[in-house]
């Protein structure tokens, strides 16, 4: 999935995209009265693949409603987390897209994050969550 339609999503979904200066986090999101927003942190690089997965993380928070805050116990939080990763792998590399590349003879991380234009981390995660799901 290209980053645009990450951004059409998010527009689709009302969920306002903002770029604060926020370098020890990156990225968050929140809900507030009824509303969703993202922010990610100015630094990260407009149309890189950072920004993509964080955008499909935070979005995957949203369409999930996996809101929490900083109290809240580990095992909730821990949840939450997964189910916005969730969302963002199957969004940005749907299982039988990456059968396929794989078949088509990109079999290392570094050329599946390529090929996807995502972030090796999150390319590993992708493969352990597949092979866990499978």
């Amino acid at each position: 999935m290209e980053i645009i339609k990450l951004y059409k999503i998010a527009d689709r979904e009302g969920i306002r995209v903002d770029f604060p200066h926020m370098p020890n986090v990156k990225s968050a999101c929140i809900s507030l009265n009824g509303k969703n927003f993202i922010a990610i942190d100015k630094g990260v690089r407009y149309g890189s693949a950072e920004e993509k997965v964080k955008l499909a993380h935070e979005i995957g928070h949203c369409a999930s409603n996996g809101f929490y805050s900083v109290g809240e116990n580990l095992k909730d939080r821990e949840e939450k987390e997964k189910k916005a990763d969730s969302w963002a792998i199957e969004n940005l590399v749907p299982l039988s897209e990456l059968e396929q590349a794989i078949k088509n003879g990109q079999e290392d991380i570094s050329a599946l994050a390529e090929y996807f234009g995502v972030t090796e981390s999150f390319m590993q995660k992708t493969l352990q969550y597949y092979s866990e799901k499978n």
